[in-house]
């Protein structure tokens, strides 16, 4: 163990020049003229030869003795080029991610801010970085907790901290009602929604509240990005997730047509504008697209600020992704149902087209299934979907997919992977698939919370959905049956054998991502989580204090901090140190950042540390100390520490 030297000033945490991962880095610089020009030709050429394609498939290639293959094949195809399509005039002018200045680094004089943060389950240790984040922001607001768990604990936390705390006699509606609650209890003209986990930046309101100069704007809408880096959707080290495109490229260029959308949190609303429209929806479990969608076809004007200005928790296992995709995709379905946007009045073609856009990427899940399903039905069969030669279809798909790939990594900026987007395509389809339904069949539904904090007391892990099981096992079945085909052991005969191996090819692509996300799923790591608070791995020096009950009894020692919490600390001793028993009332001061932090706490851990020589210590702060985890949680998240904020072992 490395001594700490206590007699000198304790050090702090080096401050980090960013939180790292993609959100973070430097935006692509603009292109020239002649590069525009280039992508803009690509994105054309890309759409003729999908419209050729379609037109070549549906003339000359169905084979009508098997249409109960070949028509649903094309329709598939048919699918896919129609949402690549949308795409290109979605991405036709995100040339980069740098987002447009504000006019004003201040509120428009006269106008009144408040910062509401809604929560319902919510522990103190996910709410409380929030709250403190808040209360720290400029210019002048005022801080709410919206509280709809009428919890004693997070009243005593607004006293503590001097949040303003606000409950209802009801939960009716959820969290739009929560919030539609609060805009008839504060006075304010403005206010920033929070979720209860997004921590926002010193900049959040300095960097938004400037583009309400102009009165017609409703909405500005920062993008979602997460501190917990080994969430569920979070892949490879750089802090790439699955949503990054979406809010990041995708909303962008919304935000050309004046199409952006409410995502639910890290946003900044105008009060009048949500008066207008009869206040946040309460028809949907998307109460903030669909009140989006409401106030676009009012007139008001959205703006999609790209830049990362909160950051809060992902899913960390397959269980809350699906309930938060679920909630989504059904939602979606429910506004679309209710307010078609191809034929609601009100809007402009541009909106209609990302409205469409939106809408459509919810059926995507079925294409996948049809393109999981169909090789399999191919092989067992024997029947080919297709009439023409095996190397025209080929070379004609190779191009058809070539041209998709190159226009979509080219227009994303390359915020686009392939392999977690097919990854990622068979994870959301058990969702998507129950969710896209609602859409035949619109209905009242109940607004689900994604769990935050402890969810179980062990690493359990979550089980496969059906519908991947019984995927694979078809597959395997598949692949076995043609197998015995190609052997000359079955029935049926295959138009010849490159057309079966291609055939068994797309089928093993198939099974491998399948694999790939039931082992994802299943995996302990994105098991439930045991733990209330997420940890940050760190080395600083602390001092753990605590008294034998004796005059003069009082005893100290150095120790060095191994991961903290708002919930705790696990420390390292060294092994001749001096210590309390287990379930002894000890007191941690921490010396992270220039002032140290001083918590009480009880010892719960006492054992032999990993490395030879330490000692392993793990201490449960006390309830109550609002203030002083209110100086840790602002020392953690501002000192650039919150991409390590994650769950260790135990």
């Amino acid at each position: 163990m490395r001594e700490v030297d206590l007699s000198r000033p304790p050090h702090s945490v080096p401050l980090a020049t960013s939180l790292g991962g993609l959100e973070s880095a430097p935006a692509p610089p603009p292109r020239g003229p002649l590069a525009r020009a280039g992508v803009h030709a690509l994105a054309l050429l890309t759409v003729a030869v999908t419209l050729g394609y379609l037109g070549w498939r549906l003339a000359f290639t169905i084979n009508w003795a098997g249409w109960w293959l070949s028509v649903p094949l094309f329709v598939l195809e048919a699918h896919l080029g129609l949402r690549m399509i949308v795409t290109i005039v979605e991405l036709w002018d995100t040339d980069t991610v740098d987002p447009p200045e504000p006019l004003s680094p201040l509120a428009p004089p006269g106008l009144k801010v408040a910062v509401l943060i809604a929560t319902y389950d919510e522990g103190p240790e996910v709410l409380l970085p929030t709250v403190t984040a808040a209360l720290g922001l400029g210019p002048e607001h005022e801080t709410w907790i919206l509280d709809d768990g009428h919890r004693p604990q997070v009243r005593a936390m607004a006293a503590a901290l001097g949040a303003h705390y606000l409950t209802r006699p009801d939960n009716t509606h959820a969290k739009a009602g929560n919030i539609n609650h609060a805009l008839g209890v504060i006075d304010a003209d403005l206010v920033a929604i929070l979720d209860a986990d997004h921590v926002p930046e010193p900049d959040f309101l300095t960097h938004t509240l400037g583009y309400f100069e102009d009165p017609t704007v409703a909405l500005v809408q920062t993008p979602q990005e997460f501190y917990n880096r080994d969430s569920f959707i979070h892949s490879g080290g750089d802090g790439f997730h699955e949503e990054q495109f979406f809010h990041r490229v995708i909303m962008p260029g919304k935000n050309r047509c004046n199409a952006a959308f409410w995502c639910g949190t890290n946003a900044v609303l105008r009060v009048a504008a949500l008066n207008y429209v009869g206040g946040v929806s309460t028809s949907t479990i998307t109460e903030d697209m669909h009140t989006t969608l409401r106030l676009h076809k009012a007139g008001w004007r959205t703006v999609h600020h790209n830049e990362v200005l909160a950051r809060g928790l992902a899913p960390r296992n397959f269980a809350e992704f699906q309930t938060q995709r679920w909630r989504w995709g059904a939602g979606a379905m429910q506004s679309v149902a209710m307010e078609n946007p191809l034929v609601s009045s009100g809007l402009t073609p541009g909106q209609r087209i990302m409205y469409l856009g939106s809408a459509l990427s919810w059926f995507d899940s079925w294409r996948t299934l049809g393109f999981h399903i169909l090789p399999a039905l191919v092989l067992l069969t024997g029947v080919s979907p297709l009439t023409v030669p095996f190397g025209q279809l080929l070379a004609t798909l190779a191009v058809v997919h070539l041209l998709h790939m190159s226009t979509s990594r080219v227009m994303s900026r390359g915020r686009l992977r392939l392999r977690s987007t097919l990854l990622f395509e068979v994870l959301k389809m058990p969702a998507n698939i129950s969710s896209s339904l609602i859409y035949l069949r619109p209905r009242k539904l109940s607004f689900q919370v994604t769990p935050k904090g402890r969810t179980g007391s062990g690493r359990k892990r979550h089980s496969v959905p059906m519908v991947i099981k019984a995927l694979i096992v078809g597959d395997v079945v598949a692949w076995a049956w043609a197998t015995a085909t190609m052997a000359g052991l079955t029935p049926i005969t295959y138009p010849g054998p490159v057309p079966a191996l291609a055939g068994v090819a797309w089928l093993l692509v198939n099974l491998t991502f399948l694999a790939l996300a039931a082992e994802r799923i299943h995996d302990s790591a994105f098991g439930s989580e045991r733990r209330a608070g997420h940890r940050v791995a760190l080395e600083v020096p602390a001092r753990l204090a605590w008294t034998d009950g004796h005059a003069g009894g009082g005893h100290n020692v150095s120790v060095t901090v191994a991961d903290v919490s708002l919930a705790g600390a696990g420390l390292v001793a060294a092994p001749s140190s001096p210590l309390p028993g287990v379930g002894s009332e000890v007191i941690l001061t921490v010396f992270l950042g220039p002032v140290p932090v001083t918590l009480r706490g009880i010892l719960r851990k006492d054992a032999e540390g990993r490395a030879p020589g330490e000692r392993s210590l793990g201490v449960e702060f006390s309830s109550g100390q609002w203030r002083d985890l209110s100086r840790l949680a602002n020392a953690l998240f501002r000192a650039g520490l919150t991409s390590s904020l994650v769950p260790v072992a135990a």
